[in-house]
Parts: C-alpha cells; structure tokens; sequence
C-alpha cells in the first residue's frame, strides 16, 4: 500500500516576484554587501492572510478580520522584511545609532525619509510563512531585520499600490545601492537583483 502523501500549497510566485527585490553591491572581487527585501505590500499582506487561513483552518469571518488587520497596517506604515549579508558581521548592524551601512526610502519627486523603526528578528524565530517567501534567498549567514516607514510623511491620503515607484536605498560613507519597486511598469513579475560591481563615490 503507498504512503498518504501531503497535499502542497502552491506559493504565488507573480505576487513575491513584484514585491522582493535583491541587490549586491561588490568590491572588485568581494561582496560589501547582499540585500535582500520583502515590501509588504497590500497583495502581499492578503497572500500571507490566504495562507496563514488554510494552515490554521480558519473560517471566513476570523479570516476577515485578520485581513483587515493587516491592510490597516499599510494605512500607516511602508513595511519591508530585509535580509542582509556583511563578510564582516558587524558592518550588517542596521539598527545601530550609527550603522555602517544605512537604508532610507525615495520616492520620485525626490523625498528621502528615514526609518521609523527598525528591529531585527532571529532568523530562526522569522514567521515560517515569510521564510516560505523568501524561498532560497534565506540562508544562515544573513540577518532579518523589520524596516518600517511612515506613509503620511510621504503621501497625506496613503498609496495606491499598483501605481507605487519607490528606491530602498542602502549606503556607506563612500557607496551606495538602490533596490527599486516600480509597480506601474507593467510586468514586474520575475524577482530581479541589481549588481553594483563598481564602487560610485559621492
């Protein structure tokens, strides 16, 4: 007789593919710096809340209200998980006071805003769901990180998530990189890295 077998839920990789983006920026021959990031965005917060519900068997009403919870998060804050790999551990510090490498937000009439908050996470304690995400991405050498900004120091009335254009970027004292959703482009489906192999000094 065979072995029952698991029934699979199938991830949707268009909505993770519009949402992570990777960036590596390098010395000559060695990497500075590998991010990777997760914008929880609006479709990605319904996928998570699809999923989460039929792991926990939840019923609709129970599923409402945890969607509902989630979306209203977006009300107030531009969410990101970032995951990120220094060769020396200490230069990933994000949410030190003086971190030596920094992120802030761009948007395209030129606003720059800094995080409100950032705190890392245990990769190992990370939501198994965003770790599904995350697919291959994640690995043991890198640390996760929660990066919130505020969305009303950006637009009074919020965002409309199919037409957002954004820069995460992340910089040195001497080199910086950019991680760049442009959700109004059409088809930004497929999960895309920007490499940085020469170092642009300011």
């Amino acid at each position: 007789s065979e072995f029952p077998q698991g029934e699979r839920e199938v991830k949707k990789r268009d909505v993770i593919g519009r949402n992570v983006r990777d960036l590596r920026i390098h010395d000559e021959y060695s990497t500075d710096i590998e991010v990777n990031a997760l914008w929880m965005s609006d479709e990605v917060r319904q996928h998570y809340v699809d999923i989460v519900a039929r792991k926990k068997g939840l019923d609709v009403a129970t599923k409402a209200d945890l969607r509902e919870g989630h979306l209203e998060k977006n009300d107030e804050t531009l969410a990101f998980y970032v995951l990120v790999y220094t060769p020396e551990l200490h230069r990933s510090d994000l949410h030190d006071k003086e971190p030596f490498w920094s992120l802030y937000l761009k948007m395209p009439d030129g606003q720059k805003r800094q995080p409100s908050s950032i705190k890392e996470v245990d990769v190992v304690d990370l939501d198994p769901t965003i770790k599904e995400f995350f697919g291959h991405l994640l690995t043991p050498y890198k640390r996760a990180f929660v990066v919130n900004f505020p969305v009303k120091a950006f637009a009074k009335d919020g965002f409309d998530d199919e037409d957002i254009k954004m820069d995460l970027v992340v910089r040195s004292t001497k080199v910086k990189g950019k991680l760049t959703w442009d959700l109004g482009e059409g088809d930004t489906t497929k999960h895309t890295t920007e490499d940085y192999y020469w170092i642009e000094y300011l």
